[in-house]
């Protein structure tokens, strides 16, 4: 265990990242509304959207650069894929960190009482504090930890009764159920999370030292060589690690939404989100599972608030430095920009969750939001492993590059769809 511990890397703040709104929130309330339907939604949310995260430790592992200097070298007007990054990024960090920390906070108020609001200042104050401290080996461990426990009592829970073959051969036929089509574009959205998280993975993976060049060995080497393709399949792996993790709770997260929840008539929405959620739990284990659940819950909701909280400031820092062609831009330290971004987010959310306090409602606008962008950042990430990673043992295959285009024209056509539906026709109606 303590072996496995040691060896996960940054997979496993993208798993952290993952399980969090999209599988605690997103995953149940599919179920609790509409069964199995979206079943083969969130499977084919997992296959399609794969190599939007995967070109990522690709990229930087296997050509030593983040996307973001990927991005910088794109053709065109000089930077206008960072420029759009940044527009992009202060756009949605205010509303994302809105969703899940006031979702974390939902489960404290759920525990200790009181309302939303105070708590998520409580929230958002600890993880701003832990970053100032750079507390980030003591969060990994709790992360790795609480995730352990949340995937043992969900799968706990799902095999204790699962679901009939039929339901499940019916979830995985193709439908688009009434009244469903946000919460579909969240679910592609924020399934297993946005895809511009695959940007804080590659600048992580080139904070690590675990993955760097090793400076003792002469560069273009065999030995040189063989020690940069055993940390690229290494970074590869972790991962994979992380997503089949996300792709199986997910899955098991909307099951127990059909099976507990929608026979109940109980959908999660407003300050009662934790309490009804909690029930996928209870109904299967016991009332015990209650205070289990709200601890396990809240810390993976934290883990994804601080990685929230650290990754987009890392990113407009980052990028920033690009454009103004820094040398060693993707370097880790927190510079004045960092927090001036940080503290500006952190006010932002406080002030959209004093307002709009439902958790539920916030994740799912806001992952569909995300989700419009995503074509982009797909398209973008695609495009940097084709140009810069040559060799060939590193390179993305031919039947990697027809999924990656596979996924983008389905993400195209849907985003396509949604604003048709959701904008354009409202607005023909009106």
């Amino acid at each position: 265990m303590h072996r496995l511990l040691r060896n996960l890397g940054p997979g496993l703040l993208l798993a952290a990242t993952s399980i969090g709104g999209s599988h605690i929130a997103l995953a149940p309330t599919a179920g609790a509304r509409y069964g199995y339907a979206l079943l083969w939604l969130v499977i084919l949310a997992h296959l399609l959207k794969y190599h939007a995260f995967e070109f990522g430790p690709r990229l930087a592992l296997g050509a030593q650069m983040s996307l973001l200097e990927g991005y910088r070298r794109l053709p065109g007007p000089r930077n206008w894929a960072l420029w759009l990054g940044m527009i992009d990024m202060c756009l949605e960090s205010v509303g994302v960190l809105a969703a899940v920390a006031g979702f974390t906070a939902s489960i404290l108020a759920a525990a200790f009482g009181g309302s939303t609001p105070p708590w998520t200042v409580v929230v958002v104050a600890a993880a701003a504090a832990m970053l100032f401290v750079g507390r980030y080996r003591l969060l990994s461990l709790a992360t790795a930890l609480m995730l352990l426990g949340l995937s043992i009592g969900t799968i706990i829970a799902f095999l204790s009764a699962p679901p009939a073959p039929a339901e499940i051969g019916r979830g995985l036929v193709p439908s688009l159920p009434s009244g469903s089509l946000l919460l579909m574009a969240a679910i592609l959205g924020w399934m297993p999370t946005g895809i511009g998280v695959s940007i804080w993975h590659s600048l992580w993976l080139r904070e690590d030292p675990r993955f760097l060049p090793d400076p003792t060995l002469t560069p273009g080497s065999r030995e040189a060589h063989s020690d940069k393709l055993r940390k690229f399949r290494r970074g590869i792996r972790d991962m994979r690690i992380g997503y089949l993790l996300s792709a199986v709770l997910a899955v098991m997260f909307l099951g127990l939404g059909a099976a507990v929840l929608r026979p109940a008539g109980l959908v999660p929405e407003g300050v009662d989100t934790a309490l009804t959620l909690s029930r996928i739990y209870t109904e299967r284990l016991g009332a015990w599972m209650q205070p289990v659940f709200l601890v396990v819950a809240f810390s993976a909701m934290f883990s994804t608030t601080y990685t929230v909280m650290d990754g987009m400031p890392r990113t407009l820092t980052a990028a920033w430095r690009h454009i103004r062609d820094e040398r060693d831009a993707d370097r880790g330290d927190r510079g004045r920009l960092y927090w001036i971004c940080l503290g500006a987010m952190a006010v932002g959310s406080l002030g959209i969750v004093a307002v709009v306090s439902d958790p539920i409602r916030l994740i799912t606008v806001l992952a569909a939001v995300t989700f419009l962008f995503s074509p982009l950042w797909f398209v973008l990430n695609t495009w940097c492993v084709r140009k810069f990673v040559t060799d060939p043992q590193m390179r993305p295959s031919m039947g990697a590059l027809i999924m990656a285009v596979l996924g983008i024209v389905f993400m195209l056509g849907t985003a396509g769809l949604l604003i048709y539906t959701e904008l354009l026709r409202p607005m023909q109606g009106a």
